[in-house]
């Protein structure tokens, strides 16, 4: 980006994907960190391999959507707080690349589940297709602007769902199909959540009540929303909690 177009943009990018590079990169680790041991000490049960592979695409997916979500809502407060006015550029960053992390859950479940089961080559096919799909976006978007290229990035991470998925429908029989389903009642609950805390905005003002009002509201509504629906993850998780406070 700094040789294409110059190192002030540079600096506009850098900082509209701190914020959601930050968390996807602290849960990926930690989650990570379980995960292949656990598929790889199940690699010879195959409908259990499925059932933990479900589990953390469905939980993961349950706290990752929603903290992007909320940032693609608190964005422009955000930013005018933590880094002043001159960085309010980045915000269509910053929400573009929150839809591009959003997508973080579904791609390690799969990967990790492909080497766990021994299936190196796979991974290593799955590799070259996604960074030859990611070059061509590139050189599309170049002329368009940063923005466009930004935006490209996001649609390229959705597509490289349904090719790190592709495998497992056979190793697994846990198709991208399924697995957008099973994730699909946090989406829709997450993007509600960010309609709700995006309008905060227009209600109070002043920079650092706003940012509050918008944090308190997103997660009592996702919190109150979750137990409301009965969303599984939810109760999966404070059950989770309780046991680990015993």
């Amino acid at each position: 980006i700094g040789k294409i177009y110059n190192s002030a943009m540079m600096g506009q990018y850098s900082r509209g994907n701190q914020f959601p590079a930050l968390i996807a990169n602290n849960l990926g680790a930690a989650i990570q960190s379980v995960m292949l041991p656990a598929f790889s000490a199940c690699q010879d049960d195959r409908e259990r391999v499925k059932s933990m592979v479900r589990r953390s695409i469905v939980t993961s997916s349950y706290l990752v959507f929603p903290m992007m979500a909320g940032l693609i809502a608190v964005a422009e407060p955000m930013v005018k707080l933590l880094l002043t006015d001159q960085y309010l550029p980045c915000v269509p960053m910053l929400r573009l690349l929150c839809i591009a992390y959003a997508t973080w859950p579904l791609h390690v479940a799969n990967l990790q589940a492909i080497n766990a089961l021994g299936r190196s080559e796979i991974f290593l096919k799955l590799e070259i297709i996604k960074k030859a799909v990611s070059v061509v976006a590139l050189i599309i978007s170049i002329p368009f602007g940063i923005y466009t290229m930004v935006a490209l990035r996001a649609v390229t991470d959705f597509i490289c769902t349904f090719i790190n998925a592709y495998p497992n429908k056979k190793l697994l029989h846990y198709s991208f199909l399924q697995q957008w389903r099973d994730v699909f009642p946090s989406l829709l609950l997450s993007a509600a959540m960010c309609g709700v805390v995006y309008s905060v905005q227009f209600l109070v003002n002043g920079t650092l009540l706003t940012l509050t009002l918008q944090i308190v509201t997103g997660v009592l509504f996702y919190a109150g929303f979750s137990w409301l629906f009965r969303i599984e993850s939810f109760f999966y998780l404070c059950r989770t909690v309780k046991n680990m406070s015993r």
